[in-house]
């Protein structure tokens, strides 16, 4: 097989960044952005009398640089970390296999040089332009003067007890909307099953190289990966084996039924649709909380829900059974009906006047930096009946939580996990016949 080496510029296995380099083409497989840079910020509070806007300075030259329990946090508009990697003039196409890579893809492509061909699924770009927007939004929420990048001198930073582990001079503002649509307007999208005709999908075709991805083995509500793809195989290329925990349920019946309020700092798409399954089912089952209402509060919420029934083709088969008959594929749709989920665009308008408790509120952002989850934080936080669950393995309580562990609130990490093991990656999942000449673990390799 006449391949070069494989590249991973990505030192995160569930947010894959590969360089593939084959005779005459070049292919980038996902995008990556990194956002524990966000734990260096102080979070965004519409509350000017809030505990986090009377903190000491670190500094008396640099106001900015705040510091709590020992801690320095930046008080700013947080900024992100695009995965560097090769100069983009020199990649003909890259494949986003998921919304979280099309988050990145901006970074990329936008005045990088990039003149190639770009490729993803419909849904893909549906539920990345929703994230997007609400990032947009978020972001456009936090009003700072620029603090410039002063602070960035390592002489400055490495005196901190949390000093920056990735050099801060790599970070970079978010994108705008313009720049997301300038970005988006360049993908070709492709259906399910689709066949590429092009030079990309001849090299894969003759050089048969798999590429299975965390979005392609979620089992809990999209369709299935067709195995037989990959028969034959001379490698197949593995990102992100994970496993799913099973506490979160008792969690929130517990803290419902002791009068406390749950707040699940989460993302608009993803793992949210089984998330509203799994809690309205939990409170079924909880005999005395059947009042409880459930709040999606989100710019984007209305239109995340909406998508989320509208592509069957890409659903399990169970799921998608549901769409041609009387029958919603997931339960969102029957709780808003019934009033039991409610959905708004931000806190600070109808909610405030209109939410009962004890309930159980899903909101971003789950950096608890920026969006309403800081501002619900703050207001629940001095109540040790209430709880805070957070279930994006992309952002571990123990690294996004640091400003809050004064609080009283009682916090939990369940990591909403839908991504293989790797023990599961046996004859059950690739049958002998199907096994590739070379498997390759991301993660053993970091």
């Amino acid at each position: 097989m006449n391949i070069h080496p494989l590249y991973s510029f990505s030192w995160h296995p569930h947010k894959p960044c590969i360089l593939l380099r084959f005779q005459n083409v070049t292919v980038l497989l996902d995008c990556a952005v990194d956002f524990a840079s966000f734990n260096h910020f102080l979070p965004h509070l519409y509350d000017e009398r809030s505990r986090l806007k009377c903190l000491p300075s670190f500094r008396d030259d640099l106001r900015y640089l705040k510091l709590l329990n020992d801690n320095v946090f930046i008080e700013g508009v947080p900024e992100v970390h695009p995965i560097p990697t090769l100069p983009m003039n020199t990649v003909d196409y890259i494949l986003i296999s998921n919304w979280q890579s099309l988050v990145a893809l901006p970074f990329y492509v936008n005045n990088s040089g990039f003149r190639g061909t770009i490729y993803t699924t419909g849904p893909v770009v549906q539920f990345g332009r929703l994230m997007i927007l609400e990032l947009i939004e978020y972001f456009e929420r936090i009003v700072f003067d620029d603090i410039g990048k002063k602070w960035k001198d390592p002489s400055i930073y490495c005196a901190f007890a949390n000093a920056p582990t990735r050099n801060p001079l790599e970070w970079m503002p978010f994108y705008s909307k313009d720049v997301m649509e300038q970005a988006l307007q360049s993908i070709t999208t492709v259906s399910f099953n689709q066949p590429i005709v092009s030079v990309l999908s001849l090299h894969i075709f003759v050089h048969q190289v798999g590429y299975l991805t965390s979005s392609s083995t979620r089992s809990t509500h999209s369709r299935s990966i067709e195995l037989e793809k990959l028969q034959d195989a001379d490698a197949l290329i593995l990102t992100s084996l994970g496993r799913t925990p099973e506490l979160m349920s008792q969690t929130v019946l517990d803290t419902l039924k002791r009068g406390g309020n749950v707040l699940m700092p989460v993302s608009p798409v993803g793992s949210i649709f089984d998330l509203i399954d799994v809690v309205s089912r939990s409170i079924d089952n909880g005999g005395s909380i059947l009042e409880t209402r459930i709040y999606f509060i989100s710019p984007v919420a209305k239109g995340a829900l909406a998508y989320s029934n509208v592509n069957a083709e890409w659903l399990s088969e169970s799921r998608q059974n549901a769409v041609y008959v009387p029958e919603e594929p997931f339960c969102h749709i029957a709780l808003v009906r019934n009033g039991r989920l409610k959905l708004y665009s931000n806190i600070y308008e109808s909610f405030c006047r209109e939410y009962k408790t004890p309930c159980v509120v899903f909101t971003g952002h789950p950096s608890l930096r920026l969006g309403d989850a800081p501002h619900l934080l703050e207001m629940w936080g001095n109540d040790s009946k209430n709880a805070l669950i957070m279930t994006d393995p992309d952002y571990p309580l123990n690294e996004v939580y640091r400003p809050y562990e004064e609080l009283a609130i009682r916090a939990f990490y369940y990591p909403i996990e839908t991504r293989l093991e790797f023990s599961q990656l046996n004859s059950t999942l690739l049958p002998i016949e199907l096994k590739p000449k070379v498997s390759i673990d991301l993660w053993k390799s970091c």
